[in-house]
């Protein structure tokens, strides 16, 4: 629960030939770089059109695992939903896939271990040749179902040692694990550099104390080893570690620990909104005039602020990786306002993680359209080859909604780049551009480099 020394790997592989261009793209309006590429999508660089009238080919489904009712289920279900959106959108107004309905089969794991590893095997038994999922990446177990049965599978997040190769083995393996975000080491140098900043910024006087929360997972503690290690790289002073279970209802311990450190930030990596929420709350008893402590973590305290609306969530940071709901002068978010008044109505706002399934919607999409071009009838389609196809993806822009997607054989992070936010008056306030991560060296992409505490 407090001190605790595991080993962790950080692969924090990002490559120089991308410093602002990964984000730069992205920063252009949608319009222009959707008009690059000669596709018209009505609604983002066209006018609105009526539904096709499609006699699709067939039917083209992936695999969906997800958290629907468990403790990460306010996130991952607006993932799947975001994710469903994009397919609708592709089916009703883009045709489909090159003539082929899109849909996903999804399956409510309930955040345990053993239904997300029989969710995959059904759907690889089923003949599904890609599984998307907001949260499998957690569980080790299924990046190890993926690579022995070759099925690729795609999420948000990952870990050094599920995204990376190591240089000697990129000629005899390959990897089915894809991610659309920064590896978790680079996520904690970035958030590690915005804390010193921030404590400069503010005109403080000696050495800022980093202390962690995070779930006792791989993930967890990468997040933990890579926070103190750039703490101590970039001036700071790390104190503590806590860890929590997937699901809590007491931070009590966690947060006493941090507090007895006197801890000037907690950082925080991959998580979930229930015990996020739990930690929000217990921080907010313990805070006091003497002790004001900055969090800034994991994409889902986000998530459960914009769901509570509680005000002890304002004042920390989450970071994003892609566009969030208040982006509107884009052109990929202002069209995703308009689908949510046509489709979802009663939906006034959405978290952040909704867009990021609305990403993975456009990049799947993106894949099958490739591998039909090259194989045909996506009956002649497996895995090995939606492999092949999602790395001849290079600097492939999801519409503006993040940075551009490159994977090459060893490094499957997609995209490199993330911004901090803070929670404020409801919202999810921007306070940084997209931040480039900075890339790891070739003793960080070991897996075990990042997992020692």
């Amino acid at each position: 629960m407090v001190k605790r020394s595991y080993n962790f790997v950080v692969n924090l592989v990002l490559f120089t030939f991308i410093p602002l261009i990964a984000w730069g793209l992205a920063s252009t309006p949608a319009s222009a770089q959707a008009n690059a590429t000669g596709e018209v999508y009505p609604g983002i660089n066209a006018p609105w059109t009526e539904p096709k009238n499609v006699n699709f080919k067939g039917t083209i489904t992936i695999g969906d695992a997800s958290d629907l009712t468990g403790p990460a289920a306010k996130s991952v279900s607006q993932m799947s939903q975001g994710l469903a959106d994009w397919f609708k959108y592709q089916n009703e107004f883009l045709g489909g896939v090159k003539g082929y309905k899109i849909t996903a089969d999804v399956v409510d794991t309930k955040y345990d271990s053993q239904n997300v590893i029989n969710a995959f095997n059904r759907f690889i038994d089923e003949g599904k040749v890609l599984i998307y999922s907001g949260m499998a990446y957690t569980i080790p177990a299924s990046t190890e179902i993926a690579n022995r049965r070759k099925v690729p599978t795609i999420g948000s997040s990952g870990s050094v040692t599920q995204a990376l190769l190591l240089p000697e083995d990129e000629a005899k393996k390959d990897n089915y694990f894809f991610q659309m975000s920064p590896v978790v080491a680079s996520r904690m140098a970035i958030l590690v550099k915005f804390c010193m900043d921030d404590w400069k910024k503010k005109g403080k006087k000696g050495i800022p104390k980093f202390g962690t929360f995070n779930c006792d997972t791989q993930n967890g503690h990468e997040a933990a080893t890579a926070t103190r290690i750039y703490a101590e790289k970039l001036g700071g002073h790390f104190t503590i570690h806590t860890f929590h279970s997937p699901s809590i209802t007491d931070a009590k311990a966690q947060v006493t620990a941090l507090k007895e450190a006197q801890v000037d930030y907690i950082l925080n990596g991959p998580d979930y909104d229930q015990p996020l929420t739990v930690f929000a709350l217990e921080l907010k008893r313990q805070k006091s005039a003497r002790w004001k402590p900055i969090f800034a973590g994991h994409t889902d305290f986000g998530t459960a602020y914009i769901d509570t609306g509680n005000n002890a969530f304002e004042g920390n940071y989450c970071y994003e990786y892609c566009l969030d709901w208040t982006d509107t002068d884009k052109p990929i978010i202002a069209f995703l306002h308009e689908i949510n008044k046509k489709w979802h109505p009663k939906i006034s706002q959405r978290p952040f993680l909704y867009q990021t399934g609305v990403q993975a919607g456009i990049v799947i999409s993106e894949v099958f359209k490739r591998a039909i071009e090259k194989y045909g009838d996506p009956k002649n389609i497996d895995g090995v080859k939606i492999r092949e196809v999602m790395e001849t993806l290079k600097d492939f822009d999801p519409l503006g909604i993040s940075g551009t997607f490159t994977y090459i054989h060893g490094d499957h992070q997609g995209t490199h780049s993330l911004r901090i936010a803070e929670c404020k008056d409801k919202h999810l306030v921007p306070v940084t551009n997209f931040i480039q991560a900075v890339p790891l060296e070739l003793t960080e992409r070991d897996g075990k480099y990042w997992l020692k505490d």
